[in-house]
């Protein structure tokens, strides 16, 4: 029994600390939140899923003590009010444990505003099928201190038009998770929460090589948009300014404009025949333009070839899709339509594959 004590002790020792406080937004001020469920989550290449969790206590505060797997990614969420909240992914270095971690967690509201701080549009040169791909980043915001939820009703958070003629309709990482967004009758449908604070939503589509004129329509004002194309012949008309000088990224010339929509105002770009190119470098540094990191960890564009490569998203945005599907999906087989937890399955599948991928490609954090 001697020997038992001093290897105990060993591995009570090796155990790591995470905490912190879970705070709940206000119209004043920021108050501690007791009694909000809180999930340690483990991502690794042999299993994912929920390791701990914990209620925080009545100051706010929570912590756990976990022997953590190198190899694998830890993330906090917190229940607050039916929305779920993420933290970043932990330290798992025991040099700098994470115990100052602060989850914002905020009451809900079907009505809170949200507004459109900027929307990006980059329009590439026709591709060798004479399709273009666009790139369309919206930077939303919520100024207030209560999360937008779609109630029983099941009304976007938020929507835009977006043209029907648009093909190829994709989600790139974003602060979104591709379930959340839809795009149908014209319209890009957001059915997520949406936190206080900004949001970044990546759109990914093609324009048909057929197509004669796209026409943006908004029903928003947007406080910044910006259009750059990669290509001298389309023509732009609508409340905007064209750059007396093309932006010139990575040796290609983007003909760019800029402006602020008012809602019901239209932006039409009008396209002649498409002239497909063979060659051609990625449709990168799009950062440098724009200051907006997502672009470029999200996708390129290759036009040499019919369908374009999407580069692996990061470590943090899988874990955090992964563990988002699980909150919604997880212990609901029996109350959700047996094709819809199928493609659950599928999507929870396709996902731990591209983690792995991601992990064994040094892509964790430390």
């Amino acid at each position: 029994m001697g020997l038992a004590l001093p290897t105990a002790t060993a591995a009570a020792q090796d155990l790591l600390p995470v905490g912190g406080t879970i705070v709940r937004l206000t119209s004043a001020d920021n108050v501690p939140q007791a009694g909000v469920r809180v999930v340690l989550h483990r991502v690794g290449r042999d299993f994912q899923g929920p390791v701990d969790s914990t209620l925080s206590r009545a100051d706010g505060s929570f912590r756990f003590d976990f022997n953590p797997d190198t190899t694998a990614v830890y993330i906090l969420s917190a229940s607050y009010a039916g929305v779920q909240y993420f933290s970043s992914p932990v330290h798992t270095n025991p040099e700098r444990p994470d115990t100052a971690i602060s989850i914002v967690v905020s009451d809900t509201s079907t009505t809170a505003r949200i507004e459109v701080a900027s929307r990006h549009v980059v329009v590439g040169a026709p591709r060798a099928d004479g399709t273009r791909q666009v790139i369309d980043l919206v930077g939303l915001e919520n100024p207030g201190w209560l999360t937008r939820v779609p109630g029983h009703a099941q009304r976007p958070t938020w929507s835009t038009p977006l043209s029907d003629v648009v093909i190829g309709f994709d989600v790139g990482a974003s602060d979104f998770s591709p379930e959340a967004v839809f795009f149908r009758d014209g319209q890009v449908e957001v059915l997520g929460p949406i936190a206080p604070g900004a949001k970044e939503l990546l759109l990914r589509y093609l324009i048909p090589a057929t197509t004669g004129n796209l026409v943006f329509v908004f029903a928003d004002t947007a406080r910044e948009f910006s259009l750059l194309i990669e290509d001298t012949g389309p023509r732009v008309t609508g409340p905007m300014f064209e750059a007396p000088e093309p932006e010139v990224i990575s040796g290609q010339a983007f003909r760019t404009w800029r402006g602020r929509p008012t809602p019901a105002d239209t932006i039409t770009i009008a396209f002649p025949d498409a002239v497909p190119r063979s060659t051609a470098p990625f449709l990168v540094a799009l950062v440098g333009v724009m200051g907006l990191a997502l672009i470029v960890t999200a996708w390129r564009i290759r036009r040499s070839h019919a369908t374009a490569p999407v580069e692996e998203e990061p470590v943090e945005v899988l874990v955090r899709r992964l563990a988002l599907l699980d909150a919604r999906y997880r212990g609901r087989e029996a109350e959700v339509p047996a094709s819809e937890w199928i493609g659950y399955q599928e999507r929870r599948h396709a996902l731990k594959e591209r983690l792995t991928r991601a992990l064994a490609s040094g892509g964790g954090t430390s």
